[in-house]
């Protein structure tokens, strides 16, 4: 067994990440608050991917869509708030979750409005931060503010990114059509 520690913002790169450790023979079996768990096993067994549900993983419509991957054979590994973890064994061929253009932009439609939501809520509670400290010299309140400004500043850059593939996706649709 093996773990490891970090952050993404990009689920891609992390996606990417989980699939080169996946050809070295590191296999996912957990995840958690940016602590991944890894079985060493059989290089290039599986094939990760990540996914931004609707709802949380035990709603019944997640319930539901999670039932159905797994009657295709994809294994559901872990889930992180809304954020899902499957994996599929290598040798049944590619595996995609978004086949089409239509799917792939509801997908990062998600990400932004959930990256907008919470870095906007970080925003203003760092704003808050730093009014309470300059009427109640809290430090405390110094010291979360600047956190709470960079959270923000991260998600908002995290959320900018997805609008940009969006608008690329539908320029490629508008080509094809």
């Amino acid at each position: 067994m093996y773990r490891t520690y970090r952050l993404f913002i990009d689920y891609e790169k992390e996606e990417y990440w989980l699939n080169q450790m996946a050809a070295k023979g590191y296999n996912l079996i957990n995840y958690f608050l940016g602590l991944y768990t890894f079985d060493i096993e059989q290089p290039g067994k599986y094939i990760y991917r990540i996914e931004l549900l609707d709802s949380l993983p035990f709603a019944s419509s997640s319930i539901r869509y999670i039932t159905f991957l797994k009657e295709m054979g994809i294994e559901h590994i872990s889930s992180h708030f809304r954020w899902v973890y499957f994996r599929k064994l290598a040798t049944e061929g590619p595996f995609d979750i978004y086949s089409d253009i239509d799917s792939r932009i509801l997908h990062y439609s998600r990400i932004v409005k959930l990256y907008g939501i919470v870095g906007l809520s970080n925003l203003v509670i760092s704003i808050s931060n730093f009014s309470l400290w300059l009427s109640e010299a809290s430090t405390l309140n110094l010291k979360l503010a600047p956190l709470n400004l960079l959270a923000s500043f991260i998600l908002i850059f995290g959320a900018n990114s997805c609008i940009k593939k969006i608008r690329r996706l539908k320029k490629e649709r508008q080509l094809r059509e």
